[in-house]
């Protein structure tokens, strides 16, 4: 076996060691996992177009799944969406060898989360199902030990007051958007939800003066 051979062969299984590693570095905070021997495969389509208060998920953005723990959910895997093509993320299933509770049971309900690194967010998300795709075997959205499923559709809707231009900071921009709004320019991206300050379904000068307020109150 000559020197560069010997290198190959070393290296190989060194990437295969430290990948999991890696890859859980750079998950978002409070998504940590442990894979199990048991798993529901979940492909997210291109076209299921995932989105974030209305506009498509970044590229570099998560997209993870939950579990329901007493109350509290946990994640049980996680897939980075690149907006370039199809992903699939492996929900996992508990480890009967381990104590308490580290994945799904048998017809848990999948949670959904998305989290966008630009601004920090991590968000409920709600998914629609693909009913009867090519080689699912399931798709009522619960979990099954060597399930296979797809997503018709995923998105996630969060309120932050005033933030009417969807950068999770309030601040003069947002007050430039609502007035550009207000006066009909279309402003993109624009969270409508944040920008109803005064929650009456409509933009007006009183989510401006909200806007202000929030803003000089700090």
């Amino acid at each position: 076996m000559n020197i560069k051979s010997f290198h190959l062969l070393f290296s190989v299984p060194a990437i295969i060691f430290l990948l999991p590693f890696s890859l859980k570095a750079q998950l978002p905070p409070g998504w940590e996992y442990t894979p199990s021997y048991s798993s529901h495969v979940i492909v997210i389509h291109l076209s299921a177009n995932p989105t974030l208060n209305g506009e498509p998920l970044s590229a570099g953005d998560h997209i993870g799944v939950f579990y329901d723990d007493a109350g509290i959910l946990k994640c049980a895997g996680a897939v980075i969406w690149n907006g370039t093509s199809n992903v699939s993320v492996s929900a996992w299933g508990d480890d009967t060898y381990e104590a308490g509770k580290q994945g799904f049971y048998e017809d848990d309900l999948i949670h959904w989360k998305l989290y966008h690194w630009a601004t920090s967010q991590d968000a409920d998300a709600e998914a629609t199902w693909q009913i009867g795709c090519t080689g699912c075997n399931f798709w009522d959205g619960n979990w099954h030990d060597f399930g296979l499923s797809a997503l018709a559709s995923l998105g996630a809707t969060t309120t932050v007051p005033g933030d009417a231009n969807c950068d999770g900071i309030v601040n003069v921009l947002d007050i430039i958007t609502i007035v550009n709004y207000i006066m009909g320019l279309n402003p993109s991206p624009f969270c409508f939800a944040n920008a109803d300050t005064n929650g009456d379904t409509a933009i007006s000068v009183l989510d401006l003066i909200i806007t202000v307020n929030i803003i000089m109150g700090g």
